[in-house]
């Protein structure tokens, strides 16, 4: 009897331990502890992830509210725009209307139950007045970010089937910026402006490929271009989603680093982009970390839009499981 019991009591004791060491296990999945990283927050869009008027200034939308899917770092106010080091989150259109352009939380269009944030673009909502003849832009803006001076981010992206109408033009795509990243903004009145674009470009010929490029350009009297690289290797798929991790270092020549890698739907991961360079400007003699980031965004030239609604189509994108971290992932 006294056996029994003592075998019971050291029963109860592993079992105790077991779920204390499970729960640290959850977490370890959520935040992959190592040294020098740390979640800041997460979000699939999920559960009571809400887009809302933005209240002040003069930005479009907001996301409140909380992913419940997530086990820790899942509220958009108390989790990101908490954190000491993060401003404040936004999606901004710049101009137009509803008719014109629209982020929304919707149904995932692959998989049932699912959560996503949708980008559609359908007609050209900034500059329609100038010369140019207008651009598209949805954007979404991390602000006034304090000290931030190395991350790393993940985010699901998927290219619709409208895409392929610009995979089939004959025309090119010289630019549509994905994302990027001010250390410091063009618009602070700082100096020393300088920013890093992640782009999709697709060559001239019909049924080219979209590829990634990334460049650093650095603004005095005129923007001024630091580093260029672009991927000829990489296709990006349409209509299949691919995960994108990038993690950026302030430093200087041989120490500011910039890493892309894309993990597509089913496939190896892939380093797209190790670039070690300038991440700040060449000059500024104290750098003050990522002051602004946009990190998901949509920005480019209004044929772009043009060839897809010829085709009575409209170009739009989707994004999940955004996931933010101080440091990098080991």
């Amino acid at each position: 009897m006294v056996a029994f019991l003592k075998f019971r009591n050291y029963t109860a004791l592993f079992l105790i331990l077991h779920s204390f060491m499970f729960c640290l296990g959850q977490d370890n999945l959520e935040d992959k502890p190592t040294l020098g990283n740390h979640l800041i927050f997460q979000s699939g869009f999920e559960s009571d992830s809400e887009l809302v008027e933005f209240e002040g200034e003069h930005w479009d939308m907001d996301i409140v509210g909380s992913d419940r899917s997530a086990v820790i770092k899942n509220d958009w106010v108390s989790d990101l725009e908490g954190h000491p080091k993060i401003g404040h989150f936004s999606i901004q259109y710049q101009d137009g209307d509803s008719t014109m352009r629209k982020a929304e939380i919707i149904d995932d269009p692959t998989k049932s139950g699912n959560r996503v944030l949708r980008y559609w673009m359908h007609s050209p909502n900034v500059g329609l007045d100038k010369a140019y003849g207008g651009k598209f832009r949805i954007q979404s803006n991390l602000y006034g970010n304090t000290d931030l001076r190395e991350f790393t981010y993940k985010v699901r992206l998927y290219l619709s089937e409208d895409w392929n109408e610009i995979r089939k033009s004959e025309k090119e795509m010289s630019w549509f910026i994905l994302a990027e990243y001010w250390n410091n903004a063009a618009w602070t009145k700082e100096d020393y402006i300088f920013r890093i674009h992640l782009m999709l470009n697709k060559g001239l010929g019909s049924n080219n490929p979209i590829r990634f490029s990334v460049g650093a350009q650095a603004k005095d009297s005129i923007w001024n271009s630091i580093w260029h690289e672009e991927n000829e290797n990489f296709a990006l798929p349409v209509g299949k989603w691919m995960t994108l991790a990038i993690y950026m270092k302030e430093g200087g020549r041989d120490s500011g680093r910039y890493i892309l890698t894309v993990t597509p739907e089913g496939a190896a991961p892939e380093v797209i982009f190790d670039v070690i360079n300038f991440t700040h400007h060449p000059e500024d003699p104290f750098p003050n970390g990522f002051t602004h980031l946009n990190p998901m965004k949509g920005y480019s030239h209004r044929d772009n839009i043009y060839r897809v609604k010829r085709k009575r189509k409209t170009l739009q994108f989707y994004w999940d499981d955004f996931a933010l971290w101080e440091g990098r992932l080991k």
